[in-house]
């Protein structure tokens, strides 16, 4: 499965909105499976961004499931830096233009560059 950063983007939001500390989080997103998800929080968790809640669950259907529970400081950090929909928009259409497929890090550069010139405009 290929990593998808708009849904990345999305998980956080929902733990974010979520308002709890150390609660399972079932997270839904429309328009995305349950395997996906949780392939990607399963992701976000090696990559600092996120939490677990206890240790994944197996179920019927030989799938695992993850549930987390609150997100990291680098969770916290890049959803900050992904927040404005303005900065997300343009950070995805350069990543598309260069052919996709960037380094984690260099997405969240990008978009801290593009946050720091929407900064600097705004206080002009």
């Amino acid at each position: 499965m290929k990593r998808d950063m708009e849904l990345v983007r999305k998980i956080l939001l929902k733990i974010e909105e979520s308002n709890t500390y150390d609660e399972p989080i079932d997270i839904e997103i429309e328009g995305y499976t349950q395997s996906s998800i949780n392939f990607h929080v399963a992701i976000m968790k090696q990559g600092g961004l996120v939490e677990l809640f206890g240790n994944p669950i197996a179920t019927f259907d030989s799938s695992t499931s993850y549930f987390p529970s609150r997100l990291t400081w680098q969770g916290c950090e890049f959803l900050d830096a992904s927040r404005n929909e303005n900065v997300w928009q343009r950070a995805l259409k350069t990543i598309k233009e260069k052919g996709g497929g960037v380094a984690f890090e260099v997405i969240k550069a990008l978009l801290i560059q593009y946050a720091k010139e929407e900064l600097s405009i705004s206080s002009r």
